[in-house]
């Protein structure tokens, strides 16, 4: 989903605004448990039992699953069911390919363009962050990591860019949630995180762009890693 349509969710003050809102209610709720693997990678789920589940109705649960297939972590069969992707490491690193010149670009203009509110933000998640790599406090990482990559993009001003990023991003994060527990050197993870952040604080886009390069490289190298141990 589009940071437009995000917007475009929250902000309707037509007729359809109540809709709209528990679309994105629906759509929040939903990318949640895909992420954190309450919808398991590969299992089976019905419309219903999720109207059910989320105490939502169809049309606007209907709306989120139409986003979540755009997004590439459900797949929606008629009269079969809907269907939650499964986790492909490989299709990860191609995903790299994209992602890399995306960050340093975010991350660098972010460095250029963020406010003062914003950067006292970067230096509390850097902050933060460094404090997970001492307690190894994984769940509140990927927290963390999901409130970083929101302010980057909304720092950079460049809607194009962070609409192309924020889809690879989710995507992504389901496969380091399942790290968080099992493998995940946490340390390096959340250290390389705080440097971008603490660079974008400073307003240092040389700095944003190298520490943004260098984040992308851990991540390439734990790829590779996970697919010639099989973790």
């Amino acid at each position: 989903m589009t940071l437009a349509e995000r917007s475009q969710w929250k902000d309707e003050g037509s007729d359809e605004s109540r809709n709209a809102s528990l679309a994105h209610i629906a759509y929040t709720q939903l990318e949640e448990m895909l992420v954190t693997l309450s919808l398991r990678p590969g299992s089976l789920v019905r419309e219903a039992e999720l109207c059910e589940s989320l105490g939502i109705g169809r049309t606007p649960v209907r709306e989120a699953l139409k986003h979540l297939e755009r997004d590439g972590l459900i797949e929606i069969q008629p009269r079969r069911g809907i269907w939650v992707t499964e986790i492909d490491i490989r299709r990860e690193l191609l995903a790299l390919e994209v992602r890399r010149p995306l960050e340093k670009l975010v991350c660098g203009r972010a460095a250029r363009r963020r406010t003062a509110s914003e950067a006292a933000k970067f230096g509390k998640i850097g902050r933060d962050l460094r404090a997970t790599a001492e307690t190894g406090d994984g769940p509140l990482f990927m927290r963390l990591d999901a409130e970083f990559n929101m302010l980057v993009c909304q720092a950079a001003r460049n809607p194009s860019a962070a609409e192309a990023l924020v889809v690879l991003q989710t995507r992504s994060r389901r496969f380091w949630y399942t790290r968080v527990t099992t493998g995940l050197d946490l340390v390096r993870a959340a250290r390389h995180h705080a440097d971008v952040a603490e660079a974008i604080r400073d307003g240092d886009e040389p700095g944003a762009e190298d520490s943004a390069e260098r984040l992308i490289d851990y991540v390439e190298e734990f790829l590779r890693a996970s697919i010639t141990v099989g973790i």
